[in-house]
Parts: C-alpha cells; structure tokens; sequence
C-alpha cells in the first residue's frame, strides 16, 4: 500500500480496524520497502495475509443535470404576499412566467457534483495472486434544493405585469440605542473549505463500502 495518500490511507486503515481486521499500517510497510523487497514480501515478514492495493483515487465532478427537476407553482396572494390559493394558469401564461422570471435564474444554477472513483483490489500475500476487485464511482447525493419566489402584479391579460412589494403585515419597529450602533457579522465558510468537508464525507462512505463489500 504505497501512497503519498496518507489522509486515504489513514481512512482505509481504520474502516478496516472498525471491522475487525488487524491492520498493518502503510508507513510500516513503507519502511519495510526501503530494505528493497517488494510489497508482499513486506507485507509478508510482518505476518499480513492480505494486501491492499490502491491503483487509483480519482477526484471529478459528475454533472447530474438529467436527474434534475424543476418545480414551479402558482398561487394568488393578499396584499400582504400571503398565498391564498393556487392558481392554474393556462400553458402559455406559464410559459411566459417562465421566460420572464426563471429562466435567467434556473440557468446559472450549478448542476454539478463532486465525486470520488476508488480503484483497489487485494493480494493474497502467500502466493501473491490478486484475489480481490473493487471499483466504485460516487457522488455527493445531496438534493439540490434552490428556490426563487417572485411577487408579481398583473392585469387581466396576466401579460403587463409589475414587481409587487407586499405590505408587511407585522412592521416591526427600529431599535434604538443610546450611542452608536450594532451590526450582525456573517462569517461564511469558504468554497474550498466546503469542498473538503464534502470530499471527506464521500471518502469515508467510499472506504466503508470497500471495507463491507471485502467481508461478505
């Protein structure tokens, strides 16, 4: 199991602890390797059975647009924007509610997901015979759930239409201070940061279906 990979190899290392297995770490092995004998053997003078070999892990973005769908709904709404009731109109009025107020937006949502592809097998360190095949391609399996509501006035045609900003039905009050002021700080979590954490949640879920799919 020689790698650069080490956070991979770390996860692999304890799903397989997990399931019981007494595992031989990487950088032992590693170092065994550096006497010049080849990875079975080294697996092998430290008493292994089986070695695991990872042939690749590969990072990609999987583009999901074809399980998209979609939603759109209709209502009629009090002065306050409060739905009251839904309104079915006609297919061109929708498609033209469409054009005039979604398409924009539907169009720049991102409909791409991370992905991880794990390529293994394993080694039966006696004779040195593959013994063993994995390979799996998952992807972030989050729901994209974005949504735009939009609040438009319009006349009996439902073509001339116009912003409608609702009255609010519970105005709420400024609050005063003494002196100065106060403001809320939004703190967000940077992309590559989100990336990450999304790249370790597909990592271990990967690993444990490894783990799983050995021990049947």
């Amino acid at each position: 199991m020689r790698t650069t990979c080490g956070v991979e190899m770390a996860e692999l290392e304890k799903k397989l602890a997990k399931a019981g297995y007494r595992v031989i770490s990487w950088k032992v092995l590693e170092r065994e390797m550096s006497n010049k004998v080849s990875a079975t053997e080294a697996a092998g003078s430290l008493g292994a059975e089986a070695l695991f070999q990872i042939n690749s892990l590969e990072r990609s973005q999987k583009h999901i647009g074809k399980d998209a769908l979609w939603e759109r709904e209709f209502y009629d709404t009090n002065e306050s924007g409060a739905k009251i009731r839904e309104h079915a109109f006609d297919d061109p009025t929708r498609a033209y509610f469409k054009k005039q107020y979604f398409d924009q937006f539907e169009s720049n949502v991102d409909l791409e997901r991370l992905a991880i592809t794990l390529d293994a097998n394993a080694v039966f360190v006696k004779t040195g015979e593959s013994i063993w095949y994995y390979r799996w391609t998952y992807a972030d399996p989050a729901a994209i759930d974005y949504r735009k509501e939009v609040l438009v006035k319009c006349k009996s045609d439902n073509r001339d239409c116009a912003d409608f900003k609702p009255r609010s039905q519970n105005p709420i009050e400024p609050k005063m201070t003494v002196a100065g002021e106060s403001e809320a700080v939004s703190v967000t979590e940077k992309p590559e940061d989100k990336k990450e954490a999304m790249y370790a949640q597909l990592l271990s879920t990967v690993m444990s279906d490894l783990v799983r799919n050995f021990s049947k």
